[in-house]
């Protein structure tokens, strides 16, 4: 070490160097799973547990009985049950296919805050809707107007759209 002392310090502090990146990269990492989760629980609100149905994508639904069952359960603090299915919307001759989730309006809001852009959440009604932007936009629809929506069974009915909220992130793990 002697004959080259520079050598010696490069190499010191090479290694230096390396160990910090790897803390850095290591804290980063750790930041950014912390931001992640943070988005995912706005999104998404924090659950512990998450209850699906086995048969996923099927006509199969967990019963209402199953849902109370769990909102019984001591030191269970809320219970969200919601139903996802492509319904058709139409509207000044536009007919789309769009994503819904029905919901069970208090607790969803409780759960999954949303963002109204216009007129109210829902209140419970059969004929109440809320749309997000997205769609309100590709419909021109907009807060009082009456839409015809139809599922799978193809039975129509009438829908009144009480509020247009802001776009939801993609909700991955709901």
């Amino acid at each position: 070490w002697r004959a080259k002392p520079l050598r010696l310090v490069l190499c010191g502090l090479a290694i230096a160097a390396a160990v910090a990146l790897v803390v850095m990269v290591g804290a980063g990492a750790d930041s950014a799973r912390a931001t992640a989760d943070l988005a995912v629980h706005r999104i998404l609100g924090a659950a512990d547990v998450h209850v699906r149905n086995a048969n996923r994508g099927s006509a199969y639904r967990v019963p209402a009985g199953e849902v109370a069952a769990l909102r019984a359960l001591p030191g269970v603090a809320l219970v969200s049950g919601r139903m996802e299915a492509a319904i058709s919307l139409d509207f000044k001759k536009e007919h789309r296919w769009f994503p819904a989730v029905g919901v069970e309006p208090a607790v969803n809001q409780q759960m999954r805050p949303r963002k109204l852009l216009s007129g109210t959440a829902l209140g419970g009604a059969a004929d109440e809707i809320v749309l997000d932007q997205s769609v309100a936009q590709a419909l021109h629809a907009t807060v009082g107007d009456t839409l015809t929506l139809s599922g799978d069974a193809d039975v129509k009915r009438a829908v009144r759209v009480v509020g247009v909220m802001e776009q939801p992130q993609r909700e991955i793990l709901a």
